[in-house]
């Protein structure tokens, strides 16, 4: 009987979908890359000042993008994610065969705790956090810096 009991649970558990806060229609993917894939509020947020804010790409340096052929915003966008994650991943002194995550973005942190309190019925004063459950860090553009992003980035490897 303790068996069926736990594989009945099993079952039922393996089927629950937890709340997701990327909902369709509130955010667009941004950028694709070999460890996160970021996406941001359909219509809030200017991308280049995400760069920029991240100090990632100069004013002078996305200027020039635009004459490289083949090379876009997102693109760079994703590789210095990915070069920031490993740097990280160095710091940690962590070795990781597989990984890849989500960065959700909102554009203020009122939008962020507005985004948390629809899925979990609760109040969230924060800048941003990291949810295990699905492996996605949350985070306000207007308190975006490379700090609180490594920051996140670290509990993601941590867990």
């Amino acid at each position: 009987m303790k068996k069926i009991l736990w594989f009945v649970t099993i079952l039922f558990w393996s089927f629950i979908q937890y709340p997701s806060i990327t909902s369709a229609d509130s955010l667009t993917l941004l950028a694709q890359g070999k460890y996160f894939s970021v996406y941001v509020e359909t219509g809030k947020t200017d991308w280049e000042d995400l760069l920029r804010v991240l100090d990632l790409v100069s004013a002078t340096a996305l200027e020039s993008l635009y004459d490289k052929p083949g090379k876009n915003l997102q693109e760079v966008l994703a590789q210095r994610l990915d070069s920031l994650f490993l740097e990280i991943l160095d710091i940690l002194d962590f070795q990781l065969d597989n990984f890849h995550g989500k960065i959700n973005i909102y554009a203020s942190e009122k939008d962020l705790g507005e985004a948390f309190k629809e899925v979990f019925g609760v109040s969230l004063k924060a800048k941003a956090y990291y949810d295990f459950e699905r492996n996605t860090i949350y985070i306000s553009l207007e308190d975006l810096t490379l700090g609180i992003l490594g920051h996140e980035i670290a509990h993601a490897l941590m867990s």
